[in-house]
């Protein structure tokens, strides 16, 4: 399936303390202290005791609030190695937005400051945190009991953190440290970096890439990444007048910002974060994309054109345009400008494996409008494509599994099991129908076997089987003689066809019925 790159759209940044700034969406603690980051995550340049096999003070105490006999990771004597360092394996591209340290458990050890080196995954050289063009000094803790926090006024991308102690104070530096940060949505992107204008200060507001940590030069930086890639979404009206502003201002007519993957991509949609207030401010007018595998031949691909309902919409709001499905290393972005000033703060890209993996048409859905009616122009009824809702993504090099295997095995037995059922019922139906009517034929035959008998046969066939029994031939047999009755008193006989009817009196035998001729 596709692998989707969307950001976490709107996040805004928040002041929390004199010491930094932090993302309300990106502040979650990476694992530290909860050993979410393993041991072999945690390595340092020296500790206290190194080549002792006990191993006392590693950097493996140094997880926030650990409670360890050692207490903490206690460098080297700062002495003999004045730059130690500790050191944290993201394991890939993170956003960090801020660290905290602790002292030593139970002893009056701590690091009062401390600066910060970072490495991307595929870098050969650490990168150092400046502020102000300079490399920042960040102030840690004044005793070993409490939480020093430190927000950066900018996210880092990194998969190693470098952490270097400084102080004056202790004759070593011990520490306790947890990292906070979130999920780099550009990372499934191979996004490796950008290159383009550096931006310009607008009304003596500062809108250059301020936060961009590659090369500049003549106001033009390459190989790093800033504003255009952190997931900080600018508002309308949200122009700081410091580094702290989220967007880059374009005041020349036709700016090229061109974006580095670290492999080829199949490239989707790219999605252009602007600023419109209808004046001075406009989103542009059209984009033209451009592609290359090499980094210096470049073939267009794309022209879009905003339409006259984004160009009178009077926000800060996302411009997607889709690209089908072009491969490559490079991306090249080209805008003509609309008005005087063009303000971006995000640039996202929805992209693909490459080769993309084979896709089983879903036949539930019609995909007939997901395309460009137009190619060359105005497709921003695609747009919802990118919503305002969190980050949506599937493991690059992970094809969605297809459901057929698991919904047969899942109704092969229920079925298996009612046809059983039925067939079962059915016969148990049959059997009793074709039982009942055996029985009923039996009943019948056996009416029709005692109707054809004589009355005197049916009635003394105890004593005719006697008599068989002791003679065993019919001279032994009684012979019938019937005998006149009397009417006995207080008996009524029924006449019927000439002769009276008496009931049958009862003896030891059985039932006797004679009968007497009129």
């Amino acid at each position: 399936m596709w692998t989707y790159a969307y950001l976490v759209i709107g996040a805004l940044w928040h002041v929390t303390s004199l010491k930094g700034v932090i993302s309300t969406e990106c502040n979650t603690a990476l694992g530290m202290e909860s050993g979410v980051i393993k041991d072999a995550q945690i390595t340092a340049s020296h500790w206290l005791y190194k080549d002792q096999p006990s191993r006392h003070y590693d950097p493996t105490n140094a997880r926030l609030n650990s409670k360890t006999p050692a207490g903490a990771w206690c460098s080297d004597g700062i002495e003999e190695n004045l730059d130690q360092y500790i050191q944290i394996d993201l394991l890939k591209d993170t956003k960090v937005t801020g660290i905290a340290t602790q002292g030593r458990t139970k002893y009056k050890e701590y690091i009062e400051k401390f600066q910060l080196l970072y490495q991307r995954d595929g870098d050969s050289q650490f990168r150092m945190y400046n502020e102000s063009g300079t490399w920042k000094e960040f102030p840690a803790n004044k005793d070993n009991d409490n939480t020093a926090h430190n927000y950066f006024i900018r996210p880092v991308i990194a998969r190693r953190l470098r952490i270097y102690p400084r102080g004056e104070e202790f004759a070593i530096y011990c520490t306790r440290l947890e990292i906070y940060g979130c999920k780099w949505s550009h990372q499934l992107s191979a996004l490796e970096s950008y290159s383009g204008p550096f931006g310009s200060q607008k009304n003596g507001v500062v809108m250059e890439d301020s936060t961009y940590d590659g090369l500049k030069t003549n106001k033009f930086v390459s190989d790093g990444l800033g504003k255009l890639t952190d997931a900080v979404y600018g508002e309308k009206n949200s122009l700081l007048g410091s580094s702290g502003s989220p967007w880059v201002a374009y005041n020349t007519q036709n700016p090229e910002i061109t974006f580095h993957f670290s492999e080829k991509k199949v490239i989707k949609q790219v999605m252009i974060h602007v600023n419109n207030n209808g004046n001075d401010i406009k989103v542009f007018q059209h984009l033209d994309v451009a592609i290359s595998s090499d980094g210096k031949s470049f073939s267009n691909v794309k022209r879009y054109s905003t339409d006259d309902a984004q160009r009178q919409k009077i926000d800060a709001y996302p411009v997607v345009c889709n690209l089908g499905e072009v491969v490559a290393k490079h991306l090249r972005l080209r805008f003509t400008k609309d008005g005087d000033w063009l303000l971006i703060s995000e640039v996202v890209f929805m992209t693909d494996t490459y080769p993309p993996k084979p896709v089983i048409p879903d036949r539930t859905t019609d995909n007939t409008d997901r395309g460009d009616k137009n190619t060359d122009d105005k497709d921003g009824g695609n747009q919802p494509f990118f919503t305002f809702a969190p980050e949506i993504v599937t493991p690059r090099g992970e094809p969605e599994k297809s459901t057929k295997d698991k919904d047969s095995k899942g109704l092969s037995f229920p079925i298996i099991l009612t046809i059983a059922l039925v067939t079962i019922v059915l016969a148990i139906i049959v059997g009793v129908i074709i039982f009942k009517s055996y029985n009923k034929k039996k009943n019948k035959k056996h009416e029709r076997c005692n109707t054809s008998q004589p009355a005197h046969i049916q009635n003394n066939h105890k004593q005719d089987n006697l008599s068989l029994l002791a003679g065993g031939d019919e001279r032994y047999m009684p012979a019938y003689h019937p005998q006149p009755m009397k009417t006995p008193q207080n008996t009524a006989l029924i006449p019927q066809n000439g002769m009276y009817f008496q009931p049958p009196a009862m003896h030891q035998g059985g039932y006797n019925t004679k009968i007497m001729m009129s």
